[in-house]
């Protein structure tokens, strides 16, 4: 039996689009204004992936693949928990 290991940190925006209720144009005095709704970034994160191939030595073929992707927490002490609650998901998955 091999193991591979992948591991994927993506950085990531959550975004949310702009309307005349929440983000009203501001009147500058001329007479041809516009307004049009946009995409403005709300928030910043970083997503990572964790993929474990468990491979037949024999015939070089995947027995098993598990993938987990989750939010990395950005303080330092959240993340460890946040490491070993990944592992403990992909693994639950083998008897499913």
């Amino acid at each position: 039996m091999k193991i591979n290991l992948g591991i994927v940190i993506e950085n990531k925006e959550q975004t949310r689009e702009t309307n005349l209720a929440t983000d009203p144009f501001m009147y500058t005095g001329q007479r041809n204004y516009t307004w049009s709704s946009q995409e403005i970034v709300v928030n910043k994160y970083k997503e990572g992936t964790l993929t474990v191939h468990l491979i037949d030595a024999k015939n070089n073929q995947a027995a098993w693949v598990g993938v987990v992707s989750e939010i990395i927490p950005n303080k330092q002490e959240k993340k460890q928990i946040a490491i070993e609650k990944a592992i403990v998901e992909v693994f639950e998955s083998i008897d499913k």
